[in-house]
């Protein structure tokens, strides 16, 4: 089961210089939740910024390659090839710079000559990332940020995750909100009192006829309840879920 860190912190009060990750991950296995693995979001996109396309054109030697000047926060424009048919000049990309290491695949980025052009970076996708699922062409970003910007500070994806091995007899654990109450129970005993905080609840709102429950058997069921929901519209999930369930989902 996968905990992120941020989401813990929305029940219980974790200050990250008395907490660090590597006292939550102690703290976790000495409750009985073990953790196999600790996933740091912006230790994975290391040397990974944010990039503008400031000119792109057609590689001389290879038709399916374009060249691009990007500017990355330095003093000069950088140099790369890219081979996505969707790069154009003006958008806001990612940039793996030398020196990164690109999570979905494992290898190193430096200089190299692409058919007598020296490329220097990369301009990625989002499975390139593992940021996504979309990797037909490269990552054009919506994001607020100058050129230069690490990426995980631009997208907020500061998060780290921990790899918590769950037992059977431990249903109560398999849930944020279930491992929060262990963190808080632990610092109570510890530490100073501490109070899980809860979400605030739903407000209640009437049913139109067309749905009501007619017939209900109160022995058999001595509860029902509904809600409605109005004004719903099929679109995008905001980014701060989308965030969330890729770290639900993160190898």
């Amino acid at each position: 089961m996968k905990i992120s860190r941020t989401w813990l912190e929305e029940f219980v009060p974790l200050d990250r210089a008395t907490w660090p990750d590597e006292r939550i991950a102690t703290v976790l296995t000495d409750l009985g939740l073990e953790v196999e693995d600790v996933h740091n979001e912006a230790s994975a996109l290391h040397r990974i910024v944010v990039g503008k396309v400031v000119t792109r054109e057609a590689h001389p030697k290879a038709d399916k390659l374009s060249v691009c000047t990007v500017d990355v926060g330095e003093p000069e424009l950088r140099t790369i090839c890219c081979g996505a048919a969707n790069v154009a000049a003006g958008q806001t990309v990612p940039v793996a710079l030398d020196g990164a290491v690109v999570p979905n695949g494992g290898f190193t980025i430096g200089k190299r000559m692409l058919r007598g052009v020296e490329s220097n970076g990369m301009i990625c996708s989002q499975t390139e990332l593992n940021l996504g699922s979309d990797g037909d062409g490269i990552w054009v970003l919506d994001v607020p940020a100058a050129p230069g910007t690490p990426l995980a500070e631009a997208l907020g994806t500061t998060d780290t995750i921990f790899d918590v091995f769950n037992t059977p007899n431990r249903a109560d654990c398999n849930s944020h909100i279930g491992v929060a109450r262990e963190v808080a129970a632990f610092v109570t005993v510890h530490e100073a009192p501490v109070q899980v905080r809860t979400r605030a609840s739903t407000t209640q709102v009437s049913v139109a006829p067309s749905a009501l429950i007619a017939d209900v058997d109160t022995n058999l069921a001595p509860r029902y309840a509904l809600q409605r929901i109005d004004g719903v519209r099929i679109g995008p999930s905001p980014e701060w879920m989308q965030q969330r369930l890729r770290q639900r989902l993160l190898k």
